[in-house]
């Protein structure tokens, strides 16, 4: 999402962060069954690299009736993040 977005960004185990870096994206997955396995709800946060510290989180729930594709819910949770912080400048 962050690539398709126009940022560089690459992914990997926290045991390999590259030295510079200007955020760590981290996030949780819950997954649930109705019929076949669906993303409900995903956690992402926009970490200092520094101290680990999250300084914008961002959460997207859906249930069975309203679910969405992991990729959209990842999509629509960072479009959110991102506009939170251009106005918190």
């Amino acid at each position: 999402m962050l690539i398709e977005k126009g940022f560089i960004a690459t992914s990997g185990k926290i045991e390999n962060i590259p030295e510079k870096l200007d955020v760590l994206v981290t996030y949780e997955d819950r997954w649930m069954w109705d019929m076949g396995n669906y993303l409900i709800q995903l956690d992402i946060q926009f970490r200092n690299p520094l101290n680990n510290y999250p300084f914008i989180v961002g959460e997207n729930v859906r249930t069975s009736l309203i679910r969405k594709s992991p990729k959209f819910m990842a999509d629509e949770t960072i479009t959110i993040m991102l506009e939170k912080i251009k106005e918190s400048k």
